[in-house]
């Protein structure tokens, strides 16, 4: 990070108003010239009405310019906003990422045309913990990769009366919370573009407990804006969306509780049924119900993985023609396991690997309690899952 300037720190009082040296001049970073001229000025602070660990830095910048801020709550931990091109007059950035109830050191960047330059720091406060947080204990491997920085995950009470979307840094930190209007949420997640966030509310198993017939999914900004309200009627555990916009997910069927089909819900807001799980357990001579934990879509293959977990199997579809490609597992006509005692049972979170493997977490046996992740390779010839790596046990 560029160095701060010299003129000493400006403080933010209670107000978020930012009080102390507002001069304006800025450094040349490691050059130590002063530039006296008021390139940035006015600087203030704001918090999210909702999110109030959302700090919004605001000032009235004197000429057009590659603009961003620099901010810091960690000591020797610099993180900076996106760099923009502005024009001169107000500009707002907001600093994301920061754990609720921190002290925020900030400075604003420029690039005048005279190398990077920067205000003197200035330092705010953001809000505590919303009311009624469920916060969870999490636990990270020493030397889990570091390419990642924030997880998006839900929580929710052991009556699952409240259930909270949240993002939380590395030290496991809340840097982003919102409790569920109403449902019951699984499967937070990112949208396809990457830059909105995808909430379900599900009333089957909470709300309206109406089979999931009020079923929905929320598409927000990273400040709360609703962008969109999608109904997914029959939404009782996953869903996902499609690189051209549609989403898909399991839904129940209230007239007959041993069905399950795959939806999907184009962006015109067409729903079409993809594919009946009861009529291929028919066609293999599986006479049980449906019932599904996970749904991913494989950019790599086109096709999504959609683990059923009552027939301990996972499915292989293309949901262009509603065809379920291969399936792994336990159901007649899965591929087989080599070992043979690396099948997986009660499975949740299959999915395909970046690498082309396929993942999945396991209890050890038909019968036993304990979980394990297990990796595989697929021989397509043999129309084998060979272990290749596996985690847990013990």
């Amino acid at each position: 990070a560029t160095p701060s300037g010299e003129d000493g720190p400006a403080v933010a009082d209670d107000t978020g108003e930012v009080v102390g040296d507002d001069t304006g001049s800025v450094d040349s970073g490691d050059s130590g010239e002063e530039y006296t001229e008021a390139q940035v000025s006015g600087v203030s602070t704001r918090l999210h009405e909702d999110h109030e660990n959302l700090l919004y830095v605001a000032w009235e910048q004197g000429a057009a310019g590659d603009v961003w801020v620099e901010y810091s709550f960690d000591e020797d931990v610099w993180l900076t906003t996106p760099v923009s091109a502005v024009e001169a007059g107000a500009v707002e950035h907001v600093l994301l990422g920061i754990p609720y109830g921190e002290e925020v050191t900030f400075r604003v960047g420029n690039s005048l045309g005279a190398g990077p330059l920067v205000t003197s720091d200035a330092s705010a406060t953001v809000g505590d913990l919303p009311s009624g947080f469920l916060e969870a204990t999490v636990s990270v491997l020493g030397d889990a990769d570091d390419s990642w920085q924030y997880l998006l995950t839900g929580v929710a009470s052991a009556n699952w009366s409240r259930h909270w979307t949240m993002i939380i840094d590395r030290q496991g930190r809340a840097v982003w919370a919102r409790e569920a209007d109403d449902g019951v949420t699984m499967y937070p997640q990112l949208s396809y573009a990457g830059d909105e966030l995808l909430i379900d509310h599900n009333t089957y198993w909470g709300g309206g407990w109406d089979d999931g017939a009020s079923s929905e999914v929320l598409r927000l900004k990273i400040d709360g804006t609703v962008v969109e309200n999608h109904a997914l009627p029959g939404l009782h555990h996953p869903f996902t969306e499609l690189p051209d916009g549609s989403l898909v997910w399991g839904a129940a069927n209230a007239d007959n509780s041993r069905e399950e089909t795959l939806e999907r819900l184009w962006p015109d807001g067409t729903q079409e049924t993809v594919w009946s799980c009861q009529e291929l357990l028919v066609e293999v001579g599986a006479n049980t119900y449906c019932g599904s934990n996970t749904l991913f879509w494989s950019e790599a293959r086109q096709t999504v993985t959609f683990s059923l977990y009552s027939v301990e199997t996972v499915f292989e579809i293309d949901v262009d023609s509603g065809s379920a490609v291969r399936w792994f597992g336990q159901l007649a006509e899965s591929w087989t396991f080599d070992p043979e005692e690396s099948a997986f049972w009660w499975q949740h979170g299959a999915h395909f690997t970046a690498d082309g493997t396929f993942m999945t977490s396991t209890k050890i046996s038909d019968r036993g309690q304990e979980t394990l992740v297990r990796e595989y390779s697929l021989d397509e010839g043999s129309s084998t899952l060979t272990e290749v790596w596996s985690f847990g046990e013990g």
